[in-house]
């Protein structure tokens, strides 16, 4: 990826490892803004992010759109089916941030 900058090579990592652009365009209209969240995640966290670290920036996220949203609870307050659906995501931030560390 020539001429591209730290962020932008890590999102792109991040969007291969979800499965690439069209699956990423399939999580609906906060779509960039997760992205940009899961970004974050992988340069500050990296490679010690948890799916609570991911669940809280997909709160953070629908909280502003969806404020009702039954999943806006504290990640420890999830049913255990509803905390795995978060390592898809955990995985990929970690994934990505040791590839381009």
């Amino acid at each position: 990826m020539a001429d591209v900058n730290y962020i932008q090579r890590v999102r792109e990592a991040l969007i291969t490892k979800l499965g690439g652009h069209e699956s990423i365009r399939g999580w609906g209209a906060n779509a960039e803004q997760l992205l940009d969240a899961y970004t974050q995640l992988a340069l500050t966290t990296g490679t010690e992010t948890t799916s609570a670290d991911v669940h809280d920036a997909w709160a953070v996220i629908t909280a502003r759109t969806r404020p009702e949203h039954v999943l806006l609870v504290p990640f420890e307050d999830l049913d255990p089916d509803m905390q795995t659906r978060d390592d898809e995501f955990r995985d990929a931030v970690i994934a990505a941030a040791g590839e381009v560390a």
